[in-house]
């Protein structure tokens, strides 16, 4: 039984800043690569079936303000492209010519173009320097109520879509690939072939993934440096007496002016930030000890109260009449409530205590002074403490 070959399609969400990478490694900006696989003896065989230049970041970006409705900045962490890796297994390349390689991405380009929209795809770059041939595919993720939405472009109806329809266009266009892990491919092979394939086809896409990302990654490094110092020479150079006019000195010290400024501004704003946390911290300081006074004056007071109610509690030592154990007791409260004001009896209740006094003292019968008023005064008596 001939070897079955895969059609293989993995997509990757870029944000802004991996733009710059992205483009970096697709476009073959340097001939220093860390990934071994890479000849750059035969990077001028690389073919780009898309742009008509080499892409930067700002192609991207201006292409959405183009094409998307509304004002507002797009977010610096949006998704604002899906990048496609096209291809098969080594195999299948291997006995293929160049025309027919070049048609099979062509082809592939056809169906993303079909499904999602040809003006939304910026670029297609076939890697021919690498050992497997395959392709770098940019689509800007834009709907077709013209917003850009990765999400709603590349749902995963839509991811699973792709990759059952994919295959058969290829298959339609001549192509000999088929789905890996579709399910009638596997009633045709044996349970050990099917492993085999599957584990096959993994490994050649993570394998994929893995040397792409790693790309990516040394890329944007390198490219910061290299811009950074491309940066230094320039202004070193545009420094220079003899190379450059008084204007452009000046240009550049205002520019450092200002970029001094700004550095003031985010030493204030800092500071700023730094001060009002030192202030909240004051004032939690300040509410603690606040708390921790009322609750202090919490606990005297309870303890204060359960004190009066055992005083009021205690039985006379002597027989007394009604008359008298009211006055008794409410001299008592009375004490109690100056003591525990700390001498600022309220006016209003201590008009009220010597009032009662004064009544009970020239009550004409003192035997009959009214029941009620000692009842509950001696109801303290059922407080539990």
């Amino acid at each position: 039984m001939s070897k079955n070959h895969y059609a293989v399609a993995t997509m990757k969400k870029m944000k802004i800043d991996n733009l710059s990478g992205i483009f970096r490694h697709d476009f073959r900006e340097t001939d220093n690569h860390k990934n071994q696989d890479i000849d750059p003896s035969k990077s001028n065989q690389n073919i780009e079936l898309v742009a008509d230049h080499k892409l930067r970041k700002r192609d991207v970006m201006d292409f959405i303000q183009k094409h998307r409705v509304g004002s507002r900045k797009v977010r610096r962490d949006a998704v604002v492209l899906d990048e496609w890796i096209i291809g098969s297994d080594h195999g299948y390349f291997a006995e293929k010519s160049p025309e027919e390689v070049r048609k099979y991405f062509s082809d592939a380009i056809g169906y993303f173009a079909q499904k999602f929209g040809r003006e939304n795809i910026l670029y297609g770059n076939v890697h021919l320097d690498e050992s497997t041939p395959h392709m770098h595919m940019g689509i800007v993720p834009i709907t077709k109520d013209h917003k850009l939405s990765s999400k709603r472009v590349f749902d995963r109806n839509t991811l699973r879509e792709i990759q059952t329809e994919f295959p058969k266009y290829m298959q339609e266009h001549g192509h000999e690939v088929v789905r890996g892990s579709e399910k009638s491919q596997r009633k045709k092979l044996s349970v050990a072939e099917y492993k085999h394939a599957k584990e096959e086809q993994k490994e050649i896409e993570q394998q994929r993934i893995e040397n792409f990302d790693r790309e990516i990654e040394l890329n944007q490094r390198e490219g910061t440096i290299d811009n950074v110092e491309r940066d230094i020479l320039h202004v070193a150079k545009e420094v220079d007496p003899q190379n450059a006019p008084q204007d452009t000195i000046s240009n550049i010290l205002e520019w450092l002016k200002r970029f001094v400024q700004k550095l003031k501004k985010r030493l204030e704003e800092v500071t700023r930030r730094e001060q009002n946390v030192q202030r909240q911290a004051k004032q939690l300081k300040q509410a603690k000890k606040e708390l921790d006074v009322r609750n202090n004056a919490l606990t005297r007071n309870e303890n204060s109260v359960r004190f009066l109610v055992s005083v009021l509690k205690q039985q006379p030592t002597r027989k007394m009449t009604n008359q008298e154990l009211l006055l008794d007791k409410l001299s008592t409260v009375k004490d109690f409530v100056k003591t525990y004001d700390e001498g600022k009896l309220e006016k209003e209740l201590g008009k009220s205590l010597d009032q009662s006094i004064q009544e009970i003292k020239t009550f004409s019968n003192p035997s009959k002074v009214p029941q009620q008023g000692l009842n509950l005064l001696n109801q303290t008596k059922d407080i539990k403490h």
